[in-house]
Parts: C-alpha cells; sequence; structure tokens
C-alpha cells in the first residue's frame, strides 16, 4: 500500500478514500487502503499503479478528451520503480506547474467555484522547490478537499447511508460524473455539494472495509 496520496486525486480515488474514513479510519490509513498497489509478483501492474499516484485526468478545454499532467520525479523512472514512494523526490524540470496551472486555468476558469479554491492550490504550487518530498506535496493539495464546506468532519456522512432520501439525492448529484477525472472537477463546478457526491458509491468503488473499526 502507498504512503502517498495520489497528485490530485480521482473522483474514483476520494469515494473509497470517504467509505473509509466514514468506517472510522485516520486520512492516512483510509489512503493507504483506498489506492492498493498490486503485489510485487505483477511488476509491469505495480509500476503502472505506482506512476500513477503522479498522474491525474482533468478536463479538457471546449469539450475536448481529457489531459493527463503528471509530476516530475527526482530520479525519473528509476524512482518509480524502486517504490519507495516515501523517498520521492519532486523535480522541478520541465516548468510543469506553469503548464498544470495553465491546464486547469484553461479548463475551469469559468466554473463557479474555481476563484475560490484554485488560489489555495497556487499557494502549494508556489511553495515548491526542487527535491520536495511528493509526499508532503500531494498531502499539502489535498488539504484543499478537506476545506470543502461539509469536508471538515465526515463523521456525520455516514448517517447517510441508512437514509433512503439521502441516498437517492446522493446518487442524484453524482449523475454524468466522471471518476476517473480529478476530485477538482467536481470542486470547481458543484464547490459544497462534493461530500454528497463522494458518499454515492458505486461497484467500481467497492474498498475492503475488513477490520477498518
Amino acid at each position: 500500500m502507498p504512503d502517498v496520496i495520489p497528485y490530485l486525486p480521482s473522483l474514483g480515488d476520494c469515494r473509497r478514500w470517504m467509505a473509509l474514513r466514514v468506517a472510522g479510519l485516520d486520512t492516512a490509513e483510509a489512503w493507504r487502503r483506498a489506492v492498493p498497489l498490486p503485489g510485487r509478483s505483477d511488476a509491469s501492474g505495480r509500476r503502472h499503479a505506482l506512476r500513477a499516484l503522479t498522474r491525474t485526468l482533468v478536463a479538457g478545454a471546449h469539450g475536448q478528451e481529457p489531459v493527463t499532467l503528471t509530476v516530475p520525479l527526482v530520479g525519473g523512472a528509476s524512482a518509480v520503480k524502486r517504490g519507495d514512494t516515501e523517498a520521492w523526490r519532486v523535480s522541478m524540470h520541465g516548468d510543469w506547474i506553469r503548464r498544470h496551472r495553465g491546464a486547469l486555468l484553461t479548463a475551469y476558469s469559468a466554473t463557479p467555484y474555481y476563484t475560490h479554491f484554485m488560489p489555495m492550490l497556487d499557494e502549494v504550487y508556489a511553495s515548491m522547490r526542487e527535491g520536495d518530498a511528493f509526499a508532503g506535496f500531494s498531502t499539502a493539495l489535498f488539504s484543499v478537499v478537506e476545506k470543502v464546506p461539509g469536508m471538515e468532519s465526515v463523521e456525520w456522512l455516514g448517517d447517510l447511508r441508512s437514509d433512503p432520501r439521502a441516498r437517492r439525492i446522493c446518487r442524484e448529484k453524482s449523475a454524468g460524473l466522471h471518476t476517473s477525472l480529478s476530485v477538482f472537477d467536481v470542486i470547481f463546478k458543484r464547490g459544497p455539494e462534493l461530500p454528497l457526491i463522494l458518499m454515492h458509491s458505486t461497484p467500481d468503488d467497492a474498498v475492503e472495509l475488513t477490520g477498518t473499526h
């Protein structure tokens, strides 16, 4: 299980994380279980899953295909192959922060909540330096998700699962959303509806909850 939060994690990843948080796990342990890695016997699958931790998918401009954004690591593919996520360090090669911020601007600047949440991401991006820990970087970005109204404490969301009307509302608010896109696609577009959207689970969002209490 990785010891880092994925870069601007997907809606699907965040739903699995939310299920584990509501079940009683803290944020770090919930992430370790929400994004499991294949065993070392599956070397190719494991490398693919590790690379995915450094990537996110955001909407394309004007209805175009989604865009993949990747955070470069010091040591490149070799660092990924070693699989020691705690040792990953961010490389500032290639002016990628400008490109990532530009992609978010192009895709989401016209959305209702972009001007509220993007400055928080900008603060994290502006603080980055060559060799900073990837784990700290991705955690700082995810802290913006936890600042969405209703996300400060998730315990209250557990009660929604036993309420048929609440489950229906969660399902309706989730209609048409793409779980492979970054959760910030939802945040920029829907803002405070995020907790309800995360509470709607699909079979693809299933997660092992055994032993979480």
